[in-house]
């Protein structure tokens, strides 16, 4: 349908941030035109896409935006799986903006989709996110018990990271 120019090609990691550091007005304007042009996957897509990169450079109040955006959108489109990691990161933003409740809700809800949809890689990265929650506000214990159910699951995922954390972290004590 579109007629898309080709990306630049990034030689490295550093270089492909430092593009999207350049672009991020640019891809946040092309958010926002997709999105009041009634292009609302589009702009969800491009909100998931960008979503790493802008929780991880601080800019959480764009995150924030265009993730709710496309938040809306999975939830009206029933795209399930979507909505979870859009979710993910949803909740992510709001913890680093200190809104604990609502990184809690999203991380909660993102754990009910990836529970009833079969997604163990997503649910192994929820219950980190959500021990991480319970981390910093002291709450030790629950959050141990999050960190050694996420990374009970994440064999299962086969993910190389979650193998990784497993084999590394299988000796947690027990909290029973």
């Amino acid at each position: 349908d579109h007629d898309c120019t080709r990306l630049p090609h990034w030689p490295d990691a550093p270089a492909a941030r430092s593009w999207l550091a350049t672009e991020r007005a640019n891809l946040l304007a092309t958010e926002l035109h997709a999105r009041s042009r009634g292009h609302h996957g589009a702009a969800a897509r491009l909100a998931y896409a960008m979503a790493g990169f802008l929780n991880e450079e601080c800019h959480w109040h764009d995150a924030r935006t265009v993730l709710q955006h496309a938040a809306d959108h999975w939830t009206q489109a029933d795209e399930q799986a979507a909505l979870c990691r859009t979710l993910l990161h949803l909740s992510a933003v709001h913890a680093h903006t200190a809104r604990y409740r609502e990184a809690a809700e999203n991380g909660d809800r993102a754990l009910r989709i990836a529970r009833a949809t079969g997604d163990t890689a997503a649910e192994a990265e929820v219950l980190r996110t959500l021990g991480t929650l319970n981390w910093h506000p002291g709450d030790h214990r629950a959050a141990l018990l999050l960190f050694q159910t996420s990374i009970t699951i994440s064999p299962r995922s086969g993910a190389s990271l979650d193998l990784a954390l497993f084999h590394t972290c299988r000796r947690l004590p027990s909290t029973h």
